[in-house]
């Protein structure tokens, strides 16, 4: 989440497999997901997002519940994708899903 001059992160307790095809799975971890961690980068000293200042910047309480508080009304109010296949957990290569222009 941007904020200002600053990039907000929430990491969260990710469990689901990688690559997959968006399932079930992946709405109902939506719905139910929470964030275990913050990063913070001020984007006017550090473009590149290098150094995390989230544990030493003063005002890291206001910018963790911003960043829960979307995160809320995302889970609240966002688009559920209903008719979702369940996952088959079969890893996919990018080639079996991206469609390349083979005339380039």
């Amino acid at each position: 989440m941007r904020i200002d001059n600053f990039m907000v992160l929430g990491k969260d307790n990710d469990s689901i497999p990688r690559p997959h095809q968006f399932s079930e799975m992946d709405m109902r971890y939506i719905k139910e997901m929470n964030l275990i961690s913050y990063e913070l980068y001020d984007l006017t000293k550090d473009r590149g997002q290098k150094d995390n200042v989230f544990p030493q910047h003063p005002d890291k309480a206001l910018y963790e519940r911003t960043i829960n508080n979307q995160l809320k009304a995302i889970q609240e109010t966002g688009y559920y994708w209903k008719n979702l296949s369940e996952s088959n957990s079969k890893k996919k290569i990018k080639t079996e899903w991206v469609k390349y222009n083979s005339t380039e």
